[in-house]
């Protein structure tokens, strides 16, 4: 099921969440022109009961680290195994 406005609820069993894909290790750097918004790292925080696309991304290749950071501010965003750390 998908909140329009967020992402995906965590009630959904999208083919995705079922399907971890453990064998895929490493990291990603990504650097963007902009602040990360909240319908990306929507699920990051405990409040927010979306899974956003970083949330989703990190729960389906657990063992990959996000590491994003971007132009505008100094946040640095770094996920794994569906956990900001």
């Amino acid at each position: 099921m998908i909140d329009n406005e967020l992402g995906t609820l965590p009630s959904d069993k999208s083919q995705s969440a079922k399907n971890k894909r453990t064998n895929v290790r490493g990291e990603i750097d990504m650097y963007v022109s902009q602040e990360v918004c909240v319908h990306c790292t929507a699920g990051l925080n405990p409040d927010n009961e979306t899974l956003g696309p970083l949330l989703q991304f990190s729960l389906e290749f657990p063992n990959v680290k996000l590491t994003i950071t971007n132009a505008d501010s100094q946040e640095v965003i770094t996920i794994l195994n569906g956990v900001r750390q």
